[in-house]
């Protein structure tokens, strides 16, 4: 059974999806897959290159130089791609193409959304709806805030109404809010969808310490 391409979303911003995407990459290069990564739409600070610096840790872990190829649409604004104002973000259906192109010569793709999934990229186009155009699974990525439930629930929402599988939750334990057992288990009474990790904020940036690779993998 084939090792099946990802994309990893959010129930919002800074909740460690870089983190979780590089080190499902690192996992995949351990595992001896030739493994590409994106980060189709970013926002904020860069290095002049028009290159974020999320692109260029996802890169890292996959050991390749980063392109524009692999993060097509990088904007100043920390906003949404669609903000309303008439500057135009790149397309979703050349997204799409430029994902097929990087995704033809590896032997896995790993995606990282920006922000939530309900984050528009068009008028009614969000980032849900480009993991299913790019007929990827969703991988959720969610901290231990307090509304973490309701962000998470949400999110799955999200998925199922915009068509994308989610492959399960991964937790991010870095906030001063829920436990882990408490939120896990109040996780479990609301959703049937997974909780596959658990990480502890010492583990090592980029790296997804004590976690099974094929639970998280789906193989």
């Amino acid at each position: 059974m084939g090792i099946p391409s990802i994309f990893v979303g959010g129930t919002g911003t800074d909740v460690g999806k870089t983190h979780v995407a590089a080190g499902l990459v690192r996992m995949l290069r351990e595992m001896d897959m030739n493994v590409g990564v994106m980060k189709p739409y970013s926002a904020g600070q860069h290095d002049g290159t028009g290159i974020s610096p999320d692109a260029r840790i996802l890169a890292d872990a996959a050991g390749i130089p980063p392109t524009p190829e692999m993060n097509p649409h990088h904007q100043a604004l920390e906003a949404p791609p669609y903000t309303g104002s008439g500057a135009a973000a790149l397309h979703p259906t050349l997204m799409v193409e430029r994902y097929r192109r990087l995704a033809a010569d590896r032997d896995v793709m790993v995606v990282e959304g920006m922000g939530g999934l309900l984050v528009p990229i068009l008028p009614d186009y969000f980032m849900a709806d480009l993991a299913r155009d790019m007929c990827l699974r969703t991988l959720v990525v969610a901290d231990n805030a307090v509304g973490t439930i309701h962000h998470t629930v949400s999110t799955l929402l999200a998925c199922r109404h915009r068509g994308t599988e989610a492959a399960g939750i991964v937790l991010n334990m870095i906030r001063d809010g829920y436990g882990r057992d408490l939120l896990q288990d109040m996780l479990r009474g609301v959703t049937d969808t997974p909780v596959l990790a658990a990480l502890s904020r010492s583990g090592r940036p980029g790296h997804l310490d004590g976690v099974d690779a094929g639970a998280l993998l789906g193989i």
